[in-house]
Order: C-alpha cells, then sequence, then structure tokens
C-alpha cells in the first residue's frame, strides 16, 4: 500500500517525529505506549476501536533510520501472524515536507485485509 502526505513542517522536523519513538508516540492517534528494550528496537501498545468496541494489541518493533537520506524504516510482527514492513520517505516541496509511506503486510491469514483497512 502507498500513502502519500503533505506536511506543513521542515524535513528535519518530521524526520524526528518519525524516526524518534517517544514523539511518533505523542502524534500516532492509537499508540499509547512504547518502551525501548535496546537500541532501535521498541515493545508497542496501542488501542483501537472498532464498532464500538475497544482492541488492545502489543507488538515489538525495530526502526532503522538514514537522516541524509530522509528514510525511515519500521518492521513489525503484530500478533505472531502479520509482518508489517513501514518506509517513509521524505522530500521538501517548498514550505511542506512530503512523506511518502510505503507498507507491506505478509502473512498467510486474511486478516490482512482487516489491518490493511485500518491504514
Amino acid at each position: 500500500m502507498k500513502l502519500m502526505h503533505k506536511v506543513p513542517r521542515s524535513p528535519e522536523l518530521v524526520f524526528e517525529y518519525l524516526s524518534d519513538m517517544q514523539k511518533f508516540k505523542l502524534v500516532h492517534p492509537i499508540i499509547y505506549s512504547i518502551i525501548e528494550l535496546k537500541k532501535n528496537y521498541f515493545k508497542v501498545k496501542e488501542r483501537l476501536e472498532i464498532g464500538g468496541i475497544p482492541f488492545t494489541s502489543g507488538y515489538l518493533v525495530a526502526v532503522n533510520s538514514n537522516k541524509a537520506e530522509g528514510i525511515i524504516q519500521m518492521n513489525a510482527v503484530v500478533k505472531r501472524l502479520i509482518k508489517i514492513e513501514i518506509t517513509f520517505t521524505l522530500s521538501s516541496q517548498g514550505a511542506f515536507t512530503v512523506v511518502d509511506e510505503i507498507i507491506l503486510f505478509k502473512s498467510f491469514y486474511r486478516s490482512k485485509v482487516y489491518w490493511k483497512e485500518c491504514f
């Protein structure tokens, strides 16, 4: 899945919020806890309400970034069923930062259709 976001902030600030997981938590609508387990490796907890029913999940995520290239990569395994790889690529466009986001889902189960709907 490919998404594009246009953010009225500098690439440096956007990079900071996507690569620093504690700052990422501040702007992510469903993440409520991020605990660093070791360098670039985190336990993430999120809460999502679907049809009035709250669902919580926790998963491990590895984060790698390259500031010079404006790239942030996140790799997670959710519920031991779905591997999610997210790559953010930043570019400047006037007073905006364009964030190209590529999300790859890998699963043998049909549940990946559900996760695509969450994004």
